[in-house]
Formats: structure tokens, sequence, C-alpha cells
């Protein structure tokens, strides 16, 4: 359902007195191809300052309230009152595209709310009884699947819907959809909980991002840009030994000299980015840019190595969510790499060196 037009005094979030707006909605079918229009009646248009707001209240005075919404994001249970709510709900939404928190429909079916899911829904209607609402916003703290400060930024839009015959349509689709919906058990939140990473992982930047002179100073100033994202701090202590030398030519003369290894780390993230360094006496010096592909383990002549491939300058990815295209003083980073070693030393011993994703970094800048 698409807001296409819409006409009469006001178009805003208050009705005046003795007049009506009228919205027009162009409808499609599955496979939007017809379209037909439709005068839906008095509507109230919903607006990013009061969207939040107007949900929250009807759905604290709904008995029977039932929500059709994709995706759901962290802060939704405390925004609308779900978890002081007297009289549970219904909750359709969509675990297969990573657009939804898993751990917020794990906290509503432990509240005892009766959670469904669809692998096809993309609607956001929220049913209240003797009114619902229609539009963009998926479900958090800020009315967005996006988390955190990068919620903020984008432009939503709902309508009030509050005529009978509407309302009755509604409330049948939503039966419809609510019914075919598959139950959420251990397997399909597992599946959810993967998909949730990667999505976290290869969301766009933030709408609002401002640029930074510098990684660093993006890392201390909005440490939200890297919430979940695949990137990485490492620092290597010890080079390659004979046999990962022998591995690495072999590596240059198929892949190029672009490529690099890294030795005894199974571990290793894929599809990942890396800041790394060199630490030579407690005198750290900057390596490069290295990305991971999905399957960085290889056996070269009986060697198991980690495939990476170095970047320069920063990787786009990187480049785009941070706002900066610069590393920044190695001075700068220097500090911060011995306030790391310094706080887990016996973990950097024992490791042989450092892997931290860069939204575990804050503590430290």
């Amino acid at each position: 359902m698409n807001l296409t037009k819409a006409r009469g005094p006001p178009l805003n979030n208050q009705r005046a007195s003795g007049e009506s707006g009228e919205v027009f909605v162009r409808l499609l079918d599955r496979n939007c191809t017809r379209v037909r229009y439709r005068v839906l009646g008095d509507r109230v248009l919903l607006t990013p300052q009061n969207y939040n707001v107007e949900i929250s209240e009807r759905t604290a005075r709904a008995k029977n309230a039932r929500f059709a919404v994709a995706f759901w994001g962290e802060g939704a249970v405390e925004e609308l009152g779900l978890d002081t709510r007297k009289y549970k709900i219904k909750v359709l939404c969509n675990l297969s595209m990573g657009g939804t928190n898993p751990s917020v429909i794990e906290r509503l079916i432990e509240l005892g709310h009766d959670i469904r899911h669809s692998d096809t829904l993309h609607a956001k209607v929220f049913l209240f009884g003797s009114s619902a609402i229609v539009g963009s916003a998926n479900v958090s703290a800020n009315g967005l699947g996006f988390e955190g400060n990068a919620a903020s930024g984008w432009e939503e839009i709902g309508v009030l819907v509050d005529d009978a015959s509407t309302l009755t349509a509604i409330d049948k689709w939503f039966a419809r959809q609510f019914e075919r919906g598959e139950a959420v058990d251990g397997a399909v939140l597992k599946r959810a909980w993967e998909r949730w990473k990667r999505r976290r992982d290869q969301r766009p930047p933030d709408p609002s991002t401002e640029p930074f002179p510098d990684l660093l100073t993006a890392l201390r100033d909005e440490p939200d840009r890297f919430v979940d994202r695949e990137f990485y701090l490492t620092v290597d202590v010890e080079g390659l030994d004979e046999k990962g030398e022998r591995a690495l030519g072999v590596v240059h003369e198929t892949l190029g000299d672009s490529y690099y290894i890294w030795q005894s780390w199974p571990e290793i993230p894929p599809n990942a980015t890396f800041v790394n360094f060199w630490d030579e006496h407690n005198s750290f010096t900057f390596e490069d840019f290295y990305v991971s592909d999905d399957a960085p383990n290889q056996s070269i002549n009986g060697v198991l190595v980690q495939v990476v491939r170095q970047v320069r300058p920063m990787p786009r990815q990187l480049r785009d969510v941070s706002g900066a295209s610069k590393l920044g003083a190695i001075s700068a980073w220097r500090k911060v790499l011995s306030r790391i070693k310094s706080k887990r030393f016996r973990r950097w011993k024992r490791d042989n060196g450092l892997c931290l994703k860069l939204d575990e970094l804050q503590p430290y800048l």
C-alpha cells in the first residue's frame, strides 16, 4: 500500500473543526500490475514527530491490538509499552530478510505475546480495534529497523484510519495473513540471528552521516556507526614461519602481490575488513588495510593459512560508514594500542597479538 496523493485541508496531524481531508491510496495487486484508487474518507497524516506517540497511546488503550509490521528494532518493546501491557497482542513480522532484531522477538515471546512470521511480509499495519495506522515505519525506539542513533534521519509518514468499512477490510486482511504465518521456534530464531547479523553488517551508512577528518575521530565521536559491522583492529607480533613464507609465495604467484596471508588463525572472520598494525617491542607501525572473502581459510602445500587482500587507500565500505578517508595520526593510534595492550596484556600474549572489533574500541579511546 503506497500513499501517492493527499488533498483537502488540513494535511497534518490535526482535524479541523467541520472539515475532512481525503487521502487517495493506490492499491496494487500481488504482482504490482493492476492499479486502482480508492478514497478512504477522513484521515490523519502522521509525521515523524507524532508517529510513535500515536501508536504507543493507542496500543495502551486497545484491548485487542494486532500488528503486522515486517521489521522490529531495539527499544520497540519498551517504546510501545509491551513489557507492561495487561492484554497480549498478536504480532506478524518478517524474520527472513534480516531486518528484524531477533532479541526483540525473543522478548515478545517471553512476555507471552502471540508471534508469527511471514517470509513475504513487508507491511506496516497497526490495528487497535476502533482504529488502525498504516504507514512506512517499522518498529524501534525511533520508528525504524535501524538501531541506535542510526535510526534518525529517515522521513516517515502514516495514515490513521477510523472508518468502519476500511477497518473491516484491514481486519480481514490481517486475519488471513496471521493464519498463513509460521510459528516462531528455535530453528526459526537461529536462522533469524544469522540473517540479522549479516544484514546489520551490510546495512547502508547512516543517512545523516557527516564527514570526519579521520577514522579515529569517527570511532571516538560516533561509535554507533560501527556497531555490528565486520570491521576489526588487528595487531601482529610475529611474522610467518618458513612454511608460511613458501605459502605466501604461492599466493603471490596465483593471486597477485596484493594478497597476503595470516598463519594459525582459523577463526578469522569472513567478509571482514581489517585495520592492521605491527607490534615490535611496543613500537606500533601501521601495516595496511586488508579484507577477507567468504572463505579465507586455505590449505597451501599442507599449510593452513588465511588469505586476505590488501586494499589501498581505505576500503570503500569502511570509508562510507565512517565518513572518513584517512586513518588518523599514527601517534594517536599508538596511544590507543598501548592502552589496549596494557589492559588486555594476558590475552594479548596468549593470542599472540590482537583482533578487536572496531565497535569495541570505545573504552580505549
